[in-house]
């Protein structure tokens, strides 16, 4: 996990700095999901699974489209980098450092190394960095009743529907809008009873849940 903190950039989610700024980090790939928090101190949490990318590497993409996204004109994201207890901080102009180091261009710098393993180097932007950034959900689409703000990865889709279970023939996924919302869980059954190839189907808004048994034939 990545942390970050910035009253100005995670105060109000839908302002448009915070919207590109999640639109770049989701272009790394290696972020899975990404949650917001408010309060005293603002901050996103930026989940990547360290089982197949290391933390400088994903700092330093991370980073590059982020600078990318100042050379367009765009301001950085400004905030303080904690790399779950990793000696991870950012630089006072915005650029994020692994373990403390910062190359003289602005980019990450992963122990002072250029990348390995066939990763970029971080001071490039990775070759992605030339496509469409994802489409980001409303963040009132992804707000939980106690205002935390949960942001998951589908393909170039960044929405706040979790998948629970991913399965030939069934598929749920949870989204906590739905919590005490009968209103709205109905309005999606409406909608799921038109769509072919769908068996069954169930709502729930406790469990903030939607179920969808289909035919993988299809």
């Amino acid at each position: 996990m990545i942390l970050l903190e910035s009253r100005s950039l995670f105060e109000d989610v839908d302002n448009p700095i915070c919207r590109r700024f999640l639109e770049r980090v989701f272009q790394a790939e290696e972020i899975a999901n990404v949650t917001i928090m408010g309060g005293s101190s603002p901050r996103a949490a930026l989940h990547f699974s360290p089982e197949t990318s290391t933390l400088q590497t994903v700092v330093a993409r991370i980073v590059g489209f982020l600078n990318q996204g100042s050379e367009n004109g765009q301001p950085r994201a400004n905030g303080q980098a904690d790399a779950h207890h990793t000696k991870g901080h950012a630089s006072a102009n915005g650029h994020a450092s692994a373990n403390g180091h910062t190359s003289p261009n602005g980019y990450a710098s992963a122990n002072g190394h250029a990348g390995k393993n066939g990763h970029p180097a971080p001071g490039r932007p990775p070759d992605r960095a030339l496509g469409a950034a994802p489409r980001v959900a409303s963040a009132t689409t992804a707000r939980d009743r106690k205002g935390v703000v949960r942001y998951y990865r589908h393909d170039s889709v960044v929405t706040g529907w979790e998948t629970k279970r991913d399965e030939p023939g069934r598929l749920r996924l949870k989204n906590p809008v739905l919590y005490r919302k009968k209103e709205l869980c109905d309005a999606i059954e409406r909608e799921l009873m038109s769509v072919l190839g769908i068996d069954n189907y169930k709502t729930s808004s406790i469990r903030s849940t939607v179920q969808v048994d289909y035919d993988p034939g299809n």
